[in-house]
This record gives C-alpha cells, sequence and structure tokens, in this order.
C-alpha cells in the first residue's frame, strides 16, 4: 500500500527518498537503479516495498533488500532504547519534583550547573578546613616552643 502524499507543503524525507532514483552498485558490479518507488509507510517505520527495479529484482534477499531489513532492526532497536529513556527521564523529573513537560536540554542544564556549583562550594569548604587546620597546628607550635622557652628560662 502506498502512502498519501504528505498534506504539508514541504517534502518528508521519505517522500524524497521516493524521487529519487539511487544508484547503487552491487559486490559483483552490476548497477541497482531503484529507489524511487522503494518504500512505504508503516506507522513510524518505513517498509520495503519488494518490486522489480531497473537493475532487477529488489527483494529481501538482495544487497539491498538485505539492507533495509538490517536498517529496519536498527531502527526499531533505537525507537525501543529511546522509549526505555523516555520513560527513565520522566521518572527522574518524578523523582526530583520537576514538571513532566520540562525539556531535557533546561533540565540537565540546572543539573549541569548545580553540580558545578557545588564541586565549587565544597572545594571552597575543603581550603577552609585545610586553612584552619594549618592554623591550629602553628597556635600548637607556638604554644609549645612558649611553654619549652618558659622551661628553659627557669632552668637557667
Amino acid at each position: 500500500p502506498k502512502s498519501s502524499p504528505s498534506k504539508s507543503s514541504t517534502p518528508s524525507s521519505l517522500e524524497k527518498m521516493r524521487a529519487q532514483k539511487t544508484q547503487l552498485k552491487r559486490s559483483d558490479g552490476t548497477q541497482l537503479t531503484h529507489f524511487n518507488q522503494g518504500f512505504t509507510e508503516s506507522g513510524d517505520i518505513a517498509s520495503p516495498d519488494w518490486k522489480l527495479g531497473k537493475g532487477g529484482p529488489v527483494g529481501p534477499r538482495s544487497d539491498v533488500g538485505k539492507f533495509v531489513q538490517r536498517a529496519q532492526r536498527i531502527l526499531q532497536r533505537v525507537q525501543e532504547e529511546s522509549s526505555v529513556m523516555s520513560g527513565k527521564y520522566q521518572g527522574v523529573l518524578s523523582y526530583l519534583g520537576e514538571r513532566k513537560d520540562r525539556k531535557s536540554n533546561d533540565f540537565f542544564n540546572v543539573l549541569n550547573n548545580f553540580i558545578r556549583e557545588f564541586q565549587f562550594s565544597r572545594q571552597r569548604v575543603e581550603r577552609h578546613l585545610r586553612s584552619a587546620a594549618r592554623t591550629k597546628r602553628i597556635e600548637k607550635a607556638k604554644r609549645e616552643r612558649e611553654r619549652r622557652d618558659k622551661e628553659r628560662r627557669e632552668a637557667a
């Protein structure tokens, strides 16, 4: 079944693919000219329309057919992973009390800024603690030196 032309004035990438005639070379060097009507839409995935191209049969066992089948499997896997990732993102938004319609680039920008500011603050606190510890060691050494000096003066 062929899909109806797009209602919008700009052609979709699938329509552009249908309109072009692509020259492909098989591994044996013969040329295949097709793709002018090689795909139909089936849901979100383009599915092959197995027909005879000018260069011979274009079916599931041809080089192009194998390519299309492999590409469909990859596309299906990417769509499944995208759905899983979208679900996890929604879970993170819910866990952190964010709006469900928050764009991911906004969310991750805020998260990145928070992490950067947190690291900066942690470094500042660590510097302050090291400085306080150094000051404490210096004061302790000064008291110890004063105590020894006092003991020497009393012994003399």
